[in-house]
């Protein structure tokens, strides 16, 4: 914590990508494009078993308790497995739930196969991050924001299949068909990677001794996270009721969305090399709590979306910048930390979205909202407050 863990420019020379890295980065974006797939794909689900906002919801939870269980015990089934069969055992299993949501009959079975990706998708983005955290050591921020910069084309490219296939007359069943098949055609042409783990083997025993610091990055991303995934799952929901939109319409803007999400990594991973990560991540949160009133509230469907894709831009480097500034506080137990911010982003989403579609359908969607603009001043304060801790921590080691 003695120098600001972005100012790392004069070492990115030696930063390398190598098929393990490329490996592991396509990993990420598959599981991005199932994850985020869900919301779009729930505004066909509600017509189709006439679902209501909390039903819906439930499936968001459902994911959410898989991504609990890995949270929890994750670290543990990697040490059973072995980083490479959990991650690809994670990627088999996600596919298995794909396939199960596909062909449900009851929303009994599209609940159960949200359960099932969320677990298996869970316990592979774990391994991934752990494996590029420990592949990379040194150079962990950089790999790491690169990975989410693909993560965010594996969400727009999700929004955009479904859209896309939708428009076309297939329906949106083809969009998680079309990337199980390039995930598959990946298994089968790629022999299976093995990781080394930079950390010692009884790294599951560590979380207990995580820095106090850490904690307050723990629940940055545990509230962060709730504003990102209301905004993942629910803005399709939001664009067609607020503003009127066609559904097919409304999941090729959120693919834009997405997009901008993809720009806002690229510039996050740009920014990362030059500037402190806790000061940059204290003011992505400001500009988008600043911005958030603009695309609650506006009656202008154009501003609405402007503003939406700007809170995009920057909330979009949460999940990059809170991995990477925990990682710093403690880099040897790497799988202690991917396992417990899986944990924090899994009670995110568990609770969040849940309680947005419970107020919504008492109060309505658009005043169901103002639970994303709480979530972002805390957020924010949360953020701003853990600068002026790093900054005291840092000052005292001076001493």
């Amino acid at each position: 914590m003695s120098q600001p863990q972005g100012a790392l420019s004069s070492q990115s020379a030696s930063f390398q990508r190598d098929q393990v890295t490329w490996m592991l980065y396509l990993l990420g974006m598959y599981y991005a494009y199932m994850q985020t797939g869900l919301g779009p794909i729930m505004a066909f689900l509600r017509d189709e078993f006439a679902l209501s906002y909390s039903v819906a919801g439930m499936h968001f939870s459902a994911f959410a308790i898989g991504m609990i269980i890995i949270g929890v015990y994750g670290a543990l089934f990697t040490s059973w497995l072995g980083r490479n069969r959990a991650l690809w055992g994670g990627a088999g299993g996600m596919a298995c739930g794909a396939i199960l949501l596909i062909i449900a009959p009851h929303p009994a079975f599209t609940l159960s196969s949200t359960f099932l990706m969320g677990v298996a998708g869970s316990l592979m983005i774990m391994n991934t991050r752990a494996g590029i955290s420990d592949h990379h050591a040194e150079f962990r921020h950089i790999a790491t924001t690169e990975s989410a910069i693909l993560l965010s084309l594996g969400n727009g490219f999700s929004a955009l299949a479904i859209s896309v296939f939708v428009s076309v007359g297939l329906g949106w069943r083809f969009a998680p068909i079309l990337i199980l098949l390039i995930v598959l055609g990946l298994w089968l042409s790629q022999p299976p990677l093995q990781i080394k783990p930079f950390a010692a083997p009884t790294e599951q025993h560590v979380p207990s001794t995580l820095p106090r610091l850490f904690w307050v990055y723990w629940m940055v991303m545990f509230l962060g996270a709730g504003v990102e995934w209301s905004l993942n799952f629910w803005g399709t929901e939001f664009l067609t009721t607020v503003h009127g939109i066609e559904p097919a319409t409304a999941a090729a803007l959120m693919s834009g969305y997405f997009t901008c999400m993809v720009f806002g990594r690229y510039l996050g991973s740009r920014l990362v090399r030059s500037f402190e990560l806790q000061r940059l991540l204290a003011t992505i949160l400001l500009i988008a709590l600043l911005t958030f009133p603009i695309y609650w509230l506006v009656d202008s469907p154009i501003i609405s979306i402007i503003a939406f894709y700007m809170i995009g831009i920057m909330i979009a480097n949460l999940t990059p910048l809170v991995l990477s500034i925990t990682l710093n506080i403690a880099p040897s137990a790497a799988n202690a930390i991917a396992s417990r911010i899986s944990l924090a982003a899994g009670f995110a989403i568990l609770l969040a979205p849940q309680l947005l579609g419970t107020v919504a359908d008492i109060g309505g969607f658009e005043f169901a909202y103002g639970i994303v603009l709480v979530l972002l001043l805390v957020v924010t304060t949360l953020a701003w407050g853990g600068l002026r801790v790093s900054h005291q921590m840092a000052s005292d080691n001076h001493a």
